[in-house]
């Protein structure tokens, strides 16, 4: 072997083993290239299994448009005694009277929120008995509802025509089954908190989830 060869054959072995490095480190499973990759496929999954579930999204849920033909649709898991729901409640009725529709699914969280399920069902037979809008701003304006022992008295200050049938609307059955498929969707769609928004694009959580979404649906709340 000649004195330039060994050199040569060195420059090359330690080339190599400095590019498997900056290849392990980027496509390992801690690296960039990597956590890209799992990301953009999660992503990509996510959107599909949205788009298979839009329809049934949709049947679920109570819908909120002050327009005949609103723009977009966003679909939106809430929690009556989520304090973040609350909180961005006045910017959803700008989006609203702005021309978006939000489909409203329920997903209460009961070890956190006691109230929530309740909450939900009056919510859910309140659309039944046409006092929906009613109820819905209660729930989401006044906190009273929440330490009170019956719902009596709330269901008749919103102004239902019908006390004792709401009642036990909320106490039936299929309003149980309905707030079950609402959870059942949520964990397919791998949601766990509120408030999370869904559109066809994919899901966003929490609050700066809603600005996520109106940028995606090109509304502003205003």
């Amino acid at each position: 072997m000649s004195a330039a060869t060994a050199p040569s054959r060195l420059n090359t072995v330690v080339n190599v083993a400095i590019l498997a490095t900056i290849l392990i480190l980027l496509f390992g499973p801690m690296g960039p290239l990597r956590r890209w990759y799992t990301d953009f496929r999660a992503v990509g999954e996510q959107r599909v299994l949205v788009a298979s579930s839009w329809d049934e999204l949709i049947s679920l849920a109570t819908v909120i448009a002050n327009e005949p033909a609103p723009s977009d649709t966003v679909a939106m898991f809430t929690d009556y005694q989520c304090p973040f729901c609350r909180s961005i409640e006045p910017a959803l009725v700008q989006a609203v009277d702005g021309g978006l529709a939000i489909a409203l699914l329920h997903l209460p969280l009961d070890r956190m929120h006691p109230r929530a399920r309740d909450a939900a069902s009056a919510a859910v037979c309140a659309e039944e008995h046409g006092v929906f809008q009613e109820v819905h701003h209660g729930l989401m304006s006044t906190d009273e509802w929440m330490d009170d022992g019956t719902w009596e008295n709330f269901v008749q200050e919103v102004g239902a025509p019908d006390v004792p049938a709401l009642i036990a609307c909320m106490e039936s059955e299929r309003t149980s089954d309905r707030l079950t498929e609402s959870a059942t969707l949520a964990s397919r769609l791998g949601i766990r908190g509120t408030p999370t928004f869904v559109t066809k694009e994919g899901v966003e959580s929490g609050v700066d989830g809603l600005a996520s979404v109106l940028a995606q649906v090109g509304t502003t709340s205003r």
